[in-house]
């Protein structure tokens, strides 16, 4: 008889509760809960949006280059190696429709150590708009077309690849192509920045066009 008056008790305590409550009050917390859950999901799908904005407007790109070599040396003593030649990190970013940022890093075993600013450029333009853009930075000028299938840079890559940080204008129509740079190189430079002669005075300019074959 104890457990069921105490079972009684235990019923009407409930029923008194749903009776006193309002049911307003219990459809505002149910709300409530729902809200919050709703807001949750907003949040998450708004960070998702960012991600993908981010992606449309960053890239990412990586090169890796391993090489392997045998043979036989002038002095008759085999030689074989194996050397992570290349490493390259590219970043591309569109900071706004007229304004894109570009950064790669370099590492090559037993030249750049530990890892070398290769490119960073800013560019004011937008090609696709308007025909002229404006390029400042470190970048490799235009000199020469170095376009090879080989496995390795060729000669002349070697000695015509100029790398400096320079200012390069230039122009895209119709598949033509052309710019003019300038740039302070190495051969004048001197540890007095006072020199006279530590000025730019390296020029350049080229031009091209692009056309589709069958």
């Amino acid at each position: 008889m104890q457990f069921l008056n105490k079972s009684v008790v235990f019923i009407l305590t409930i029923v008194l509760i749903f009776i006193l409550v309002p049911r307003p009050a219990l459809s505002e917390m149910s709300d409530h809960g729902l809200e919050k859950e709703v807001k949750a999901l907003k949040e998450k799908v708004e960070k998702l949006g960012v991600l993908e904005r981010l992606g449309e407007r960053v890239g990412l790109s990586a090169l890796v280059e391993v090489e392997a070599s045998a043979g036989n040396g002038f002095n008759g003593v085999d030689e074989s190696d194996i050397v992570l030649a290349t490493v390259e990190l590219g970043l591309d970013a569109e900071i706004a429709e007229y304004v894109k940022a570009h950064l790669q890093f370099l590492w090559e075993e037993d030249d750049t150590e530990p890892i070398d600013m290769d490119e960073g450029t800013v560019t004011v333009g937008n090609t696709e708009r308007f025909p002229v853009y404006f390029t400042a930075g470190k970048m490799y000028v235009p000199f020469g077309a170095f376009e090879t299938n080989m496995i390795q840079d060729p000669l002349t890559l070697e000695i015509g690849e100029t790398n400096q940080s320079a200012i390069q204008v230039g122009f895209e129509v119709s598949g033509l192509c052309g710019s003019i740079y300038a740039f302070n190189g190495n051969i004048d430079e001197k540890e007095d920045p006072d020199d006279k002669d530590n000025e730019i005075k390296c020029f350049g300019a080229n031009i091209g066009y692009a056309f589709e074959g069958d």
